[in-house]
């Protein structure tokens, strides 16, 4: 993630309460300029640095494929890190964190796990141009309402159907 996304993201805070001001976010990039790793960083480090709440992140593709691409990414991330090795268990698709609960979890409308019944702290929706309907993003917007921080991001790349929401 370039330092002013980041920034924008994480470091302005309300004087009141010191919660974060952004909470959704909308990135679009070229193909290969590393979207999936970022959002891994991103979903590692807010698991990694929950404060008062268990954190619930979601990666949601539209196929179980894209899903499962930032899930392997975190994982290879994990795997790598000697300072996280203890930290955390990976098991049944979900990757948790031992201090507190809080976890990463892959959804998509392929495999019928759209996140019904979920109460997302992180909701990313990766390769938005290629979901045929808001249906995930909806089912993820609807339950970050009750989080004190909640944050939603949309990544995707160009697409080629100029009728998709992202582009309105």
């Amino acid at each position: 993630i370039q330092l002013f996304e980041v920034g924008s993201i994480f470091a302005w805070k309300n004087k009141k309460d010191n919660t974060r001001v952004t909470r959704k976010v909308y990135i679009q990039k070229a193909r290969k300029n590393v979207k999936t790793q970022e959002m891994a960083f991103l979903s590692t480090y807010v698991g990694f640095n929950s404060k008062n709440e268990k954190q619930e992140i979601y990666i949601a593709g539209w196929d179980k494929e894209q899903s499962n691409n930032c899930y392997m990414e975190i994982g290879n991330e994990l795997a790598t890190s000697d300072k996280l090795k203890g930290k955390y268990k990976e098991s049944y698709g979900k990757i948790t964190w031992l201090k507190d609960g809080s976890f990463i979890k892959p959804l998509s409308r392929e495999a019928r796990k759209t996140g019904d019944g979920t109460n997302p702290s992180v909701g990313i929706i990766d390769e938005y141009h290629a979901h045929k309907t808001s249906e995930i993003y909806d089912v993820i917007n609807s339950g970050i309402v009750a989080r004190k921080e909640p944050l939603m991001i949309i990544i995707t790349t160009a697409g080629f159907d100029l009728s998709h929401p992202c582009y309105k």
